[in-house]
């Protein structure tokens, strides 16, 4: 499978920025506080979506069957699963997860 985001619908959630923000504030990683600030604008201007973080997202993240530990990920999995998604991330832990479709 690939992505072809001329005629893909991309959807973002809020975990990303969520994650983004709190290892900037760690200091585990560097990124300018302006493309932070202007994360939505971003995203927007790409034609993608933001996608919020639901009580059901929530609820099934803390629900799911898995091992894995990491908060953001965990919303992350069950957003996609929740609304059907194809999950794109170079991350191997998310192959671990039954049912997760995954990209990359």
């Amino acid at each position: 499978m690939t992505l072809d985001t001329r005629r893909s619908e991309v959807f973002v959630s809020a975990a990303s920025a969520w994650e983004i923000s709190t290892k900037q504030r760690l200091g585990k990683l560097r990124f300018p506080q302006a493309i932070l600030d202007a994360f939505e604008q971003e995203v927007s201007s790409e034609g993608w979506n933001l996608l919020p973080i639901d009580t059901r997202a929530a609820r099934v993240a803390g629900t799911l069957p898995w091992d894995h530990r990491d908060p953001f990920d965990r919303v992350l999995a069950a957003q996609a699963m929740n609304e059907g998604f194809t999950l794109i991330s170079r991350d191997p832990v998310f192959a671990t997860l039954p049912g997760l479709k995954i990209l990359w």
